[in-house]
């Protein structure tokens, strides 16, 4: 029983030693898993990291454009009140102008018409003193 025993023995050892190296061969597996892991997570948080840091950038862009909006607002209300005005004063000035061009043309019409008259009273006088 000795030698059969201690053969025995030595098979059980084997096997035993063959499921820790399974199991360690699985575990081995198990870790390069998880180191892939790690460095995939690292990447994502490196990518992740500079997309957050691009974003805050932009942020603070678009803050400083925000805080300038009530400013240029102001401005633009003030610079269509310039133009309302400012097209106003045209309309009347282009009316006054309309104006004058129509009292231009009443004042040429009324020295035609006293030229006209004076040329006809001339005539008449002319025909008076040829007469005489």
């Amino acid at each position: 029983m000795g030698l059969g025993g201690g053969s025995g023995s030595n098979a059980g050892q084997a096997v035993a030693i063959e499921r820790l190296n399974t199991m360690v061969r699985q575990l081995e597996g198990q870790v390069t898993f998880l180191a892939e892991q790690v460095r995939s997570a690292n990447r994502n948080k490196d990518e992740l990291s500079d997309e957050l840091v691009k974003v805050t950038m932009e942020l603070e862009e678009l803050q400083g454009a925000a805080a300038k909006v009530p400013n240029l607002e102001q401005e633009l209300t003030l610079l269509k009140d310039r133009h309302k005005a400012a097209l106003e004063m045209l309309g009347e000035k282009t009316e006054e102008v309309q104006e004058l061009r129509a009292d231009i043309l009443d004042v040429k019409e009324a020295y035609r018409d006293q030229i006209n008259e004076l040329l006809a009273q001339l005539e008449k006088l002319r025909k008076a003193n040829a007469a005489h």
